[in-house]
């Protein structure tokens, strides 16, 4: 078995610089999309029933508090087109 390297790998198991930067860079890029904050609430909303369950009462919460305030915006239109 032929040496590949000076780290002592075989040949076939040797891998030229570039083909290493390529995987080390695919390896940084897969980390940094399952580190993104995106992600994290996923796999929270996925593996945790309380957290989902709070992230839907936050989205019920914003939910009326967006209907109330499109109410208060017609309440203002309908004041201005009767001045």
């Amino acid at each position: 078995m032929a040496e590949g390297s000076s780290d002592g790998l075989p040949a076939e198991l040797a891998l030229e610089p570039v083909e290493l930067a390529a995987y080390a860079q695919a390896a940084e890029a897969a980390h940094a999309d399952l580190d993104a904050a995106h992600t994290q609430h996923l796999l929270l909303m996925q593996g945790s029933t309380a957290y989902e369950k709070r992230q839907v009462e936050v989205l019920r919460q914003q939910l009326d508090r967006a209907d109330k305030m499109s109410g208060l915006a017609e309440d203002l239109r309908t004041r201005q087109v009767r001045h």
